[in-house]
């Protein structure tokens, strides 16, 4: 019985001590410089002309939406929050939402990048994507795309 006691305790300590070596040592958080506009989302003041979102896509039953995005600035970018307002085929604002994108952009490349649908049922689809032919209900929407800020690399 004093073995199997002896055991258990050995086995048990050598658990606790194993589990302290596998916990991650936390990185150092590298601050990134931000560039907002005067009033979030209102404006995108010298990055309208520098940065372009095309080629949204979002086929019916699809959980990620993708775009575009393109740097014809001489700045490379790390990152970008994206205000993105979902619109009926009426011009009604079905939903809005913002998001923050990690993409490494050098200056004059194009990246495709993706986020969550805002459609969680799989019943919209974007009105440029394909429908497939037996789609029993399916609602067309229609997007707007702001870019709220840009975050440049220190």
């Amino acid at each position: 019985m004093r073995k199997v006691l002896l055991i258990l305790i050995a086995v048990f300590s050598v658990a606790v001590v194993a589990q302290d070596y596998r916990r991650a040592i936390p990185r150092p958080v590298r601050q990134k410089q931000v560039v907002e506009p005067e009033r979030a989302c209102d404006s995108t003041a010298n990055w309208n002309d520098s940065l372009a979102v095309a080629g949204f896509e979002k086929p019916l039953r699809a959980v990620r939406e993708s775009m575009f995005i393109t740097n014809k600035s001489s700045v490379a970018v790390e990152g970008l929050e994206l205000e993105i307002t979902y619109l009926d085929m009426k011009g009604r604002m079905l939903h809005k939402v913002t998001r923050e994108i990690t993409v490494v952009l050098p200056s004059g490349e194009t990246r495709r990048v993706e986020v969550p649908a805002f459609d969680r049922q799989g019943l919209f689809y974007y009105k440029l994507s394909p429908v497939p032919a037996r789609a029993t209900q399916a609602t067309p929407f229609d997007v707007k795309v702001k870019i709220c800020k840009v975050f440049l690399p220190k």
